[in-house]
């Protein structure tokens, strides 16, 4: 005797395949949006500090990662570390390098201004023609350990810069795992999301609705969880 109107919602029908698959799929739904968020907070960290490997404050660091990306974050962590471990032992190496290469430049200098005047000695006879050849070798190996301190010195700033070539492409990489990742969750968000909004309408299509104002003359199905069999009545109205 309960009057309706039309569109009014009378009775809620459960198919249970439906229901329990979209239980499911928002489940799978709900971790994947949590993934999405945690890496694109890992991205966002990434392009406000570049040098920073995205993680943000300790206590946010790993444990909001998915198994994919922390054990690529793992990977890239002891690839970033053990490059600039390198680089920090280069750094020493190249200030130990220039500061030899200056001081054999000092001494350079100071072999040519020898060598110069004791050319002018000699014109004058002060000095033999040995002892003068023996002044112009002595200058001739400075000038070699001159040129193997300056070349020591370039191979070890080469090999600086391909550390940093290599932590580039290291982060480069850790980010482009990154957005692999994001496009891939965010592929399966797209079809999940599909599926459970088409199943929501089938869902949808299993609801009684009133088709008109009136009262309910008769209700065939007493209890929740009643079964009805297709074709089955549930309520008849009358106008």
């Amino acid at each position: 005797g309960d009057k309706v109107t039309a569109g009014d919602l009378i009775a809620v029908v459960v198919e249970p395949n439906v229901t329990s698959r979209r239980i499911v799929l928002e489940q799978e739904l709900a971790t994947l949006m949590t993934d999405r968020t945690r890496v694109q907070y890992v991205l966002r960290n990434l392009e406000s500090d570049p040098n920073a490997e995205g993680l943000g404050t300790p206590e946010v660091q790993l444990a909001p990662l998915n198994d994919f990306i922390q054990s690529q974050h793992i990977a890239f962590r002891a690839r970033r570390n053990s490059l600039l471990s390198r680089m920090d032992r280069l750094d020493v190496h190249a200030e130990a390098a220039a500061r030899v290469r200056d001081v054999i430049a000092l001494r350079l200098g100071a072999a040519e201004d020898y060598v110069a005047n004791s050319e002018r000695i000699h014109k004058l006879g002060h000095i033999s023609d040995a002892e003068i050849d023996d002044r112009i070798a002595e200058l001739y190996e400075v000038r070699e350990d001159h040129l193997n301190a300056e070349l020591r010195y370039v191979e070890i700033t080469n090999d600086q810069a391909q550390v940093r070539a290599s932590l580039r492409e290291a982060e480069a990489t850790w980010r482009d795992d990154l957005r692999s990742r994001l496009y891939a969750i965010s592929s399966e968000v797209a079809t999940l999301q599909a599926e459970l909004d088409a199943l929501r309408q089938q869902q949808a299509r299993f609801n009684l609705f009133a088709p008109d104002d009136g009262v309910i003359q008769n209700v065939f199905v007493s209890s929740d969880g009643a079964v009805v069999p297709p074709g089955g009545h549930v309520a008849a109205t009358l106008a």
